[in-house]
């Protein structure tokens, strides 16, 4: 069965898109084959792996080749896990031709027999590079900050995703709203956003939530997933609970006719 793609995006910064892409991607890798995309110029997601730059067959901007001869080799970084880094060079998408994003469809998607979950970590703005993963994606995982910012970024995504869906993917599904760097003890702000967020979007706010924790970026210090750096921690079992959520609701939707 060809793999499932799933895009976590959201155009607002800071909310936590690559850790979750990261945290997934190797959770989902205990049990199945993962390769994980890293579709951001700031290369984050590649130096929560290593620090060194990419070999360029093991780059994400091998998937905007026009050459179908040009090889795309993604990096092993685990019998089950397999990376295709890399860093600012990336932004260069931009100054290509619209066309550019079908070359991406096209090369990720022959990808597809060789794993069984792609996560693909989008850059935090509208353009050819996150456009050219959600006309790509099966899914689509939103990440969000619970602050007065959260609604209209989500509203501007919305738009854009139901674009995409009548353009050129029509098979695009919201997978779900993950609510990102919560407290422990909601502030009043937090509460507030919940309930509007609730409210509008009931039926995508996911169940789980990720709390804070300066276990998190330490774990990204020392180039190592939340389940490795600290198995025990609350955060660590937030991120199985998440996954387990969404393979559980990827099923239902397979499931619908």
């Amino acid at each position: 069965m060809p793999a499932i793609i799933l895009a976590i995006a959201n155009q607002k910064g800071g909310v936590g898109k690559t850790t979750a892409s990261v945290n997934i991607a190797h959770i989902l890798s205990e049990s199945q084959r993962v390769l994980l995309v890293d579709n951001d110029p700031q290369g984050n997601a590649t130096k929560c792996f290593i620090q060194e730059r990419v070999a360029p067959d093991s780059d994400t901007l091998t998937l905007y080749s026009d050459n179908p001869d040009d090889p795309v080799a993604p990096m092993v970084i685990s019998d089950r896990l397999g990376l295709l880094g890399t860093h600012i060079h990336l932004a260069a998408v931009a100054e290509r031709t619209f066309e550019v994003i079908f070359d991406f469809r096209a090369r990720i998607h022959s990808l597809r027999d060789h794993y069984d979950i792609i996560v693909v970590d989008c850059l935090p703005n509208f353009g050819y590079l996150l456009n050219a993963a959600l006309i790509s994606a099966d899914y689509i995982l939103v990440p969000i900050e619970m602050d007065i910012f959260a609604l209209d970024g989500l509203r501007d995504l919305m738009g854009s995703v139901e674009r995409i869906r009548n353009r050129h993917n029509q098979g695009l599904k919201m997978l779900g709203i993950l609510p990102n760097k919560v407290h422990g003890a909601k502030t009043r702000i937090e509460k507030q956003i919940e309930e509007e967020l609730m409210r509008l979007y009931g039926r995508l706010m996911l169940g789980t939530q990720i709390t804070q924790s300066i276990k998190i970026p330490e774990s990204h210090a020392n180039a190592l997933a939340i389940t490795q750096h600290a198995p025990d921690s609350q955060q660590s079992q937030q991120y199985r609970q998440l996954t387990d959520e969404l393979l559980s609701r990827m099923a239902t939707m397979e499931a619908r006719p």
